[in-house]
């Protein structure tokens, strides 16, 4: 039985309880299930694209490189002979049809592999000549190489501890008269070239050289970062984010790249938004 004095204590007691059995539930300090955060996203834009490479090279001295057929066609050697000087941008050291090969640097002619009326095929080595300076010796690292999908148009070099920005022409390795170019896009093969320095560029044989190769340029073209596209020659895709807040993927083509952007050439309109990471590293 309560007393008068027990009786006020317990009903404080049994309030007390009721209180703290509901505060859990409506305690605005207890944190729910976290909202999944929003993908970050970057606009598709529309721009320039200079496609240049860095290679490593190496310099060499007076290197042999191979004047190529331009196409399929018959050998006219005409008064050409193994040992003969050449100039740069003179008289033609052959023919392939009705086309002239001329020598871009001074040289001398080390080897004439075809005999005269030869039928031979696009990117055959017609003549061998001899480079009267340096060059700079290099290959595209077989990584790199889906970025050569054409034959480079230009190249400068520069000599580690020595000349830096150096216009350098470019020259094929020597290959036999029924071998065509090599093309880095068909050929798992790295691509390798000869940048043949001028006459007057010093430096000494054997230092270590980076050759920035002039690939291709795109004006006016849709590009993405490459890190937001999986896949890098021909086709790929992306991460679209919908009008309804949804990811989806969406297979993309790819042309050129710089090296930080690569062109979008279908598959994506300019202002469409993705997703900053790659399918399949988000």
């Amino acid at each position: 039985m309560m007393n008068g004095k027990t009786g006020p204590f317990l009903t404080a007691l049994a309030c007390a309880f009721a209180v703290s059995g509901c505060t859990p539930a409506s305690d605005p300090s207890v944190a729910g299930p976290p909202a999944q955060a929003a993908p970050q996203t970057l606009t598709v834009e529309r721009g320039d694209l200079a496609s240049v490479l860095v290679v490593p090279g190496t310099v060499v001295d007076r290197p042999e490189y191979a004047l190529a057929a331009p196409k399929a066609g018959t050998l006219s050697l005409g008064n050409t002979s193994p040992d003969e000087p050449v100039t740069a941008g003179g008289s033609p050291v052959v023919r392939v049809g009705d086309v002239p090969l001329t020598a871009p640097h001074d040289g001398i002619v080390a080897d004439l592999p075809a005999a005269e009326g030869t039928r031979v095929g696009r990117g055959a080595t017609a003549a061998v000549i001899r480079h009267g300076g340096l060059a700079v010796q290099l290959q595209v690292p077989a990584e790199q190489a889906y970025r050569v999908a054409t034959a480079p148009t230009s190249a400068k070099t520069t000599i580690d501890g020595g000349p830096g920005g150096l216009e350098c022409t470019l020259a094929g390795t020597v290959a036999g008269p029924e071998d065509t170019a090599q093309d880095p896009a068909d050929s798992a093969a790295p691509y390798s070239a000869l940048c043949l320095l001028s006459l007057d560029t010093e430096a000494v044989p054997g230092l270590t050289a980076r050759v920035g190769l002039q690939l291709e340029t795109r004006e006016d073209v849709l590009t993405l970062p490459l890190s937001a596209v999986s896949g890098r020659q021909g086709s790929g895709e992306v991460a679209v984010l919908s009008a309804d807040g949804t990811v989806e993927r969406r297979p993309v083509g790819l042309g050129v790249s710089d090296g930080t952007l690569i062109e979008i050439t279908e598959g994506l309109a300019e202002g469409d938004e993705v997703t900053v990471a790659a399918p399949g590293f988000e």
